[in-house]
């Protein structure tokens, strides 16, 4: 059986939630963008997701974490199996103010494709609100923690979504920044 792959999406006027086309969909699976909102709701079914797969660092709070939230991906049982989040966060070595970002789907939803998409669909939503943002950020830096893309993305420049390799961490895991069009240093 060949690979499945996760690509287009569809998006009804007015819409924020973004749904991938049925015929290249069997998983039902659709992004909802929920930045800044507040849902108690889905602040439980989140804060379950972190805790069951140890994705809360030690003394960070779920509640915290769930003002980060900037899209949860779901499938067809409208079960989480994704989420993005973001927050400003100030460079030195920069000199600048950028969202540092993070990813994550449920090992058994890793997709190829999926992943790409969710960054995509989440570095697209920044750039649009980042110029209305405070504090102003000028792009996107993230560390890349998944221990087999470290080993085997060795692109300077993701394909996909354009992330650009800039070093390692203290950890060793590669750093990874996207400036939104027009951003001065």
């Amino acid at each position: 059986m060949g690979k499945k792959y996760i690509n287009q999406t569809i998006e009804e006027p007015g819409s924020k939630l973004k749904e991938m086309k049925e015929d290249n969909n069997p998983y039902g699976i659709k992004f909802e963008e929920v930045f800044g909102k507040d849902d108690k709701e889905l602040a439980g079914e989140l804060i379950e997701v972190w805790e069951k797969h140890n994705l809360l660092s030690k003394g960070e709070s779920g509640e915290e974490r769930m003002k980060q939230v900037v899209f949860v991906v779901k499938n067809k049982n409208n079960e989480i199996i994704g989420i993005s989040t973001a927050y400003p966060i100030y460079v030195k070595q920069l000199k600048n103010t950028l969202f540092a970002f993070r990813c994550m789907l449920i090992p058994e939803y890793r997709y190829p494709g999926l992943l790409t998409k969710l960054t995509v669909q989440t570095r697209d939503f920044l750039e649009e609100i980042h110029s209305t943002y405070d504090p102003y950020c000028i792009g996107i830096i993230t560390e890349v923690q998944n221990t087999k893309l470290n080993e085997h993305r060795k692109e300077a420049v993701y394909p996909g979504s354009g992330f650009t390799f800039i070093g390692y961490s203290k950890k060793g895991f590669q750093i990874r920044i996207y400036y939104f069009k027009g951003a001065k240093i």
